[in-house]
Parts: C-alpha cells; structure tokens; sequence
C-alpha cells in the first residue's frame, strides 16, 4: 500500500522547492500532502490543506494575524495547528511520515510540530540549521536532521540532488517493515 508523506512548508517562500520534493516523494511511489504554515502571504502553489486552515485550528483567523503581524503569535498559532492536524491524520491513519524544508524560523515552527508527534513516525528536517547543535530543535524525539548545505531560495542541480536524497530519506522511513502501536 502506498504511504502518504506529509510536506510541512511556507509555501508563499518555498514553492518550488515544495514542488521539486513532491514530485520526488511521488516518482518513488508515495503519496505528497502539502500543509502551508506560512502566514505572510499566499501559497505559490496548490496545497491540501492551506494555511487559512491551519491558523483556525490553531485558534485565530489568518487575516486577523495579518492585520496584526507578529511572529511570535504566528508561530504559536501555526505551530499549534499544524499540530493539532497532523495528529488528527496521524490518528486516523491517513500519513505515514512529515519532512519539512526551512531556515532559522522554519526549522524551529516544523520542529514543534515535529516533537509532538509519535516516537517511530518518519520524521525529517532539512534545515540551514542542521549543522550546528541540533539539540533544541529534535529536544528527546526522532527527528532525523538533514543539512541543506545552501539556503533555501531555488533550484539548481545541487539542491536537486538534495531535495531527492531528503525525499528517499523519508519515503524511506515510511516504508520501514516495524509498525509500532
């Protein structure tokens, strides 16, 4: 049966990277469920379950959070919701592992996210901020941290190869014989 990998992105500053990496997570035979976190502005791309929603379940309206920016109450609230979302999917048996793309921001909401999800659960980070001490973003879960190496702004063949390795990582994982219940 093929597995669903859930791609927790802001997909108004990394669309095309979201794309590339769901196209890959597909060409290897899984399924790509795009959740958008981002909050400034609009999906660049289609995505299945959009950021109005994830800022509802996290209890506040997205156009109230931009009317009023601030990042702290945005990060609380998408983190809280896209949380809230991905243990419902979770739960009810609809994906089968999360990977995340991001820089200082991004690595730190997905990563909350991330740490409140079950031990055994594919779960990958791949972050500008996976070369230091990880420490505070995988805190005691099994969040597998993978380096960038470049910033997250396009594609060129390099960050390809990466997206595709990130995506083998995580199908990977999905794939893995030993069902824990």
């Amino acid at each position: 049966m093929s597995k669903t990998i859930a791609i927790l992105a802001t997909l108004d500053t990394k669309g095309d990277e979201c794309v590339y990496l769901r196209d890959e997570i597909e060409r290897m035979g899984a399924r790509a469920l795009l959740i958008d976190i981002g909050v400034v502005g609009d999906a660049a791309i289609p995505c299945d379950i959009s950021n109005a929603e994830v800022a509802a379940k996290g209890g506040t309206d997205l156009s109230a959070m931009r009317d009023n920016p601030s990042r702290e109450t945005a990060s609380e609230v998408m983190v809280r919701g896209a949380t809230d979302i991905m243990l419902g999917l979770i739960a009810d048996k609809k994906v089968d592992g999360i990977i995340s793309l991001g820089g200082t921001q991004g690595t730190n909401n997905c990563c909350q996210v991330m740490q409140a999800l079950p031990y055994g659960f594919a779960k990958v980070m791949l972050s500008t901020m996976a070369s230091g001490d990880t420490a505070g973003f995988v805190g005691i879960k099994d969040i597998t941290m993978m380096y960038s190496v470049s910033d997250i702004l396009g594609l060129n063949p390099f960050f390809r190869r990466i997206l595709s390795n990130a995506a083998g990582a995580v199908v990977g994982m999905a794939n893995a014989a030993i069902e824990i219940e």
